[in-house]
């Protein structure tokens, strides 16, 4: 009896033992590699956010702090790959490919704030040159007697201050087939300026010139607007192509860091199917022990199991369960190393579930003001368009722009533009269906995807966005700060199903409203 007593004792340290081992290889090896794996991540898709934060910078304070996120980003990312657990995974050369990319989008965002800065100097000088022709204008109008000469000296008065107020607009312009055409356009307008004054008397006629040759000059000449317009448009498409290349690289990072995550998670359910095959060994050994003792220790032997066997088993079937996704209560009654291990399985599946529920919705939500961020926002409305095209049914799609939100950040400071933009997203949605999808394009633009709703059901829902944004504003400190939106507006089926070229068209419309004086809607041709 002794003999079998002690038998029985070593064959349920030994399962004992052997179970212990094989938890504590999963909870001190296995887990907190599918941490820091999901760590590495997370972290992958905050660099996707500063990336695109540094790209759509508008002043040098706010491309220095984008700047300095992703430096911060990058440097959590090597810390990550340097430890223990994800020794093996070796990203320094992807880091250093991002590095370096990401040193050279910065580099573009500086030239390209650099020649708005240069735009700014330019419009200055600009400016001043219609008091001039007006000055020039009176002072040859005493000078000119004959009707043919005053009206020439008026036209070309009136043609000289279309000329100014045509580059002035042009300054606007980013894109390089718009550049040439200003161009072209600024070249026929001076040739006609230039036929006004010759139609003056020779005296005249050469203060006029001179006005001209210097008017030319800003124009033409080297540092002036045409090759300026040129040269910012190169810039602003080079900086565009590294930070869709950036953003490219910084995907294909997240997705690798997803995929070495979920090895971890794979290797850590091989672990949970070795309990699985130690506890059915150990039960297998525990049946024969049990059948060669005698009756006598049946009571001891079941008081054993119900302790020890049974605890382990139901701990690892729920383990199982919990790896494989299902919910099902993991037991921690009790005081002993069964219930320490539980406790410790229990406290690392909700780390995992923390970190993958944050996961989630950084990948989704804009961290600013909480709806869709623009690639969650652009997946949404491809579906729902895709849903509206094989039904035959009707989709309009707005876009919204902040009006004079850089004055509002120049003057009251980012915290100020932020609260602003969370009081215009909460009055914008508050005119919204439960079916709207509302999503933040880049820094103060929005755009909104109505289902079911026709062009004229459209333009009705985007003025009372306009009134209800018009009416919002947010506190800073002891001040009231208000915003205006303008609004452009496209319509499936009348400028296609296509979700690319319905933000075309909304974006002319907004361009439209904007051009006509904002705080208005334009509604889209077609």
């Amino acid at each position: 009896m002794v003999l079998c007593l002690a038998a029985v004792a070593a064959l349920g340290l030994y399962g004992f033992s052997s179970f212990r081992a094989a938890i504590v290889d999963l909870s001190e090896l296995e887990i907190p590699k599918i941490i820091q794996g999901s760590r590495l991540a997370e972290s992958a898709n905050q660099l996707i956010f500063e990336v695109e934060r540094l790209a759509a910078a508008d002043s040098d304070a706010d491309r220095r702090i984008a700047a300095a996120a992703v430096d911060a980003q990058l440097d959590v990312i090597v810390e990550l790959s340097e430890t223990e657990e994800l020794e093996d995974a070796n990203p320094a050369e992807a880091i250093l490919v991002l590095d370096s990319t990401l040193s050279e989008l910065d580099g573009l965002v500086a030239s390209r704030l650099e020649w708005d800065r240069r735009f700014e100097a330019f419009n200055a000088r600009l400016w001043s040159l219609p008091g001039r022709a007006v000055d020039l204008h009176n002072g040859l109008r005493a000078s000119v007697r004959d009707a043919a000469s005053v009206e020439a000296l008026s036209l070309w008065l009136d043609d000289a201050v279309a000329v100014i107020s045509m580059a002035g607009e042009s300054a606007m312009r980013t894109g390089l087939k718009q550049a040439k055409e200003i161009a072209e356009s600024l070249r026929t307008r001076m040739q006609v300026l230039a036929g006004l004054s010759g139609r003056l008397p020779p005296a005249a006629g050469r203060d006029l010139e001179t006005f001209e040759a210097e008017l030319r000059s800003a124009l033409f000449d080297a540092g002036g607007l045409v090759p300026m317009l040129e040269e910012r448009a190169d810039i602003a498409r080079r900086s565009a192509a590294r930070s869709n290349f950036a953003r490219s690289l910084v995907v294909d990072f997240r997705a690798a860091s997803g995929k070495l995550s979920n090895g971890f998670v794979n290797a850590a359910a091989e672990g949970a199917a070795r309990l699985t095959r130690i506890v059915g060994r150990a039960l297998a050994i525990y049946v024969v022990a049990l059948a060669a003792a005698a009756v006598a220790f049946v009571v001891a032997i079941a008081r054993f199991r119900k302790r020890l066997i049974v605890r382990l088993v139901t701990l690892n079937s729920a383990i199982l369960r919990h790896v494989a996704g299902h919910e099902e209560p993991v037991p921690v009654d009790g005081d002993d190393e069964i219930t320490d291990m539980a406790r410790s399985f229990l406290y690392y599946v909700g780390e995992v579930d923390r970190r993958e529920a944050e996961l989630r919705e950084l990948a989704t939500k804009d961290a600013l003001t909480g709806i869709a961020n623009r690639r969650h926002f652009l997946e949404t409305a491809e579906r729902e368009l895709h849903r509206a095209e094989r039904y035959g049914h009707p989709a309009a799609f707005l876009m919204l722009d902040i009006d004079h939100f850089k004055d509002v950040n120049d003057t009251l400071g980012h915290a100020a533009g932020d609260e602003v933009l969370k009081a215009a997203v909460d009055a914008c949605g508050s005119r919204l269906r439960a079916v709207d999808i509302l999503g933040r394009i880049g820094g103060e633009e929005f755009a909104v995807l109505m289902p079911e709703t026709d062009a004229d059901q459209g333009m009705v829902a985007a003025e009372r966005i306009r009134e209800a944004v018009s009416a919002a504003g947010a506190c800073v400190g002891d001040r009231f700060v208000s915003c205006t939106t303008s609004i452009g507006l496209a319509s499936a089926p009348g400028s296609g199903y296509d979700l690319g070229a319905l933000m075309k068209a909304a974006d002319g419309a907004l361009y439209e409203a904007k051009l006509a004086g904002r705080d208005r809607v334009r509604r889209a041709a077609g």
